[in-house]
Formats: structure tokens, C-alpha cells, sequence
């Protein structure tokens, strides 16, 4: 053969087309384990579309609940001050009144108070000299603590948000009143630090997070559906 044959035969074989090649196996597919992974992605491609369908479902229908059926509702809240009697700007700086026993006093009287606004005679009053319902103040009304301080708040829960911040500010008035009235320890008294205002957005229900957790819940239902069938299929194969 010659020079000139020998590269026109070089040529010739570099100028065919490429062998077709065999189709790629899936990875992992030696062992057990690979297998089966391969096996449940395969599900999951096959079924990706009826698992977002579920989820867009559950989602909307909890969406329209929520928004078109469940009634908002509104939370008012008044916080009261456990105080030195007496306190003024001009002695706030002394000793006497701000030392740290007397802040432990407070926070101890705070803690005092909230059982207090919470008995019978309280709610009572209220609901005699107000108006109010006495099972919906005792349903609905909730006093609490601000953890290492001498606050108390006092919330209401309702419906309408007008009738919310009048009824926690009604029972701020009584509480107050009726603190007075016991002095179990003298040079402390009950104060208004913040009254409640109308709020305007309700506390529930929380549409947004309605509609993320039954988009999740609903396309996880849908994917235990998928992998039960799966499964059932592949036992009468058996």
C-alpha cells in the first residue's frame, strides 16, 4: 500500500460515523439500594404533576376557608406598670425608688396583680358596670406577665375589634381600682403604661400559613397515595 493509499484510508475511517452507543444504564443500578432509588424517582417523575396538583387543591380550598368563611378575629391588648408611689422625673435617679429590691418588689406585686385581675369580684364588675357578657370576658380574656419585668398585660380576644379595645380597657380600669383598694404593699400602685388601640389585622385565622400548610399536607397525601399503589402493584407482581 502506499503513502498516498494509506491516508486516504486513514480518511476514510475518520470521516465514518460514530457507532451508536449503548444506552445508559441508571446509576447505582448494581446494588439493591441504587436500584430502588432509581425505581422511586421514577415515580416521582412520572407523578410529579398530580403531586403539585394536590397541593394546589388543598391550597386553594384552605385559602377560600379562610378567607371567605372562618370570621376574623382581633386582639386588643392594655399593659399596666407595677410603680413606686410617688415616683416622679425628679427622683427617678434616687436610690430609694429605683434600687434593685424595689424592682423585685414590682415584678413580684406584677405577678400579684394578674391573679387578682383574674378572680371573680374582677370580672364581675366589669361586666356589671360595662355591660359586658361575664362568660365572654372569662372566655376571651387573658391577663399575662412580661417575663423580668413589673409589666402586666391585659388582652382581649373578639370578633370586633371596637369591642376588643374597650372591653381590655375596661378591665384595666377595674383591675387598677380594685388594686388600689387591697394595698397589700404600701408605696406600690397600678398604672396605665399603654392603652389598647384598635387593631387592624386580625390574629386569625392566619391565611398565608393556612394555605402553606395545606399545600404541604396535601401534596404529602398525595404522595403516600402514589407510593401505597406502587407498592400494592409490585406485591401482585410478585
Amino acid at each position: 500500500m502506499t503513502l498516498h493509499q494509506s491516508m486516504h484510508h486513514v480518511t476514510d475511517r475518520s470521516t465514518q460515523p460514530n457507532a451508536v452507543l449503548p444506552a445508559a444504564t441508571p446509576p447505582l443500578e448494581d446494588s439493591a439500594l441504587g436500584w430502588e432509588f432509581w425505581h422511586y424517582l421514577q415515580i416521582i417523575r412520572k407523578w410529579f404533576w398530580l403531586f403539585l396538583l394536590g397541593g394546589l387543591l388543598a391550597g386553594t380550598v384552605a385559602y377560600i376557608i379562610s378567607s371567605y368563611v372562618m370570621i376574623p378575629r382581633y386582639l386588643a391588648t392594655t399593659t399596666l406598670m407595677v410603680k413606686t408611689s410617688g415616683m416622679t422625673a425628679a427622683n427617678a435617679a434616687d436610690s430609694r425608688f429605683n434600687d434593685y429590691d424595689s424592682f423585685l418588689a414590682n415584678e413580684y406585686m406584677a405577678a400579684t396583680y394578674q391573679q387578682l385581675a383574674m378572680t371573680e369580684p374582677v370580672i364581675e364588675e366589669v361586666a356589671q358596670r360595662f355591660g359586658w357578657q361575664r362568660s365572654q370576658l372569662i372566655e376571651n380574656v387573658d391577663i399575662s406577665l412580661i417575663p423580668k419585668t413589673p409589666l402586666l398585660e391585659i388582652s382581649y380576644e373578639g370578633e370586633d375589634p371596637k369591642e376588643a379595645t374597650q372591653i381590655a380597657n375596661d378591665m384595666a380600669v377595674v383591675v387598677i381600682e380594685s388594686a388600689a383598694t387591697a394595698e397589700w404593699i404600701p408605696g406600690r400602685e397600678l398604672v396605665v403604661m399603654e392603652e389598647a388601640r384598635e387593631p387592624t389585622t386580625p390574629v386569625s385565622p392566619r391565611t398565608i400559613l393556612n394555605t402553606l400548610v395545606a399545600v404541604i399536607v396535601g401534596m404529602a397525601v398525595v404522595v403516600a397515595l402514589v407510593f401505597a399503589r406502587e407498592y400494592l402493584r409490585f406485591v401482585n407482581q410478585l
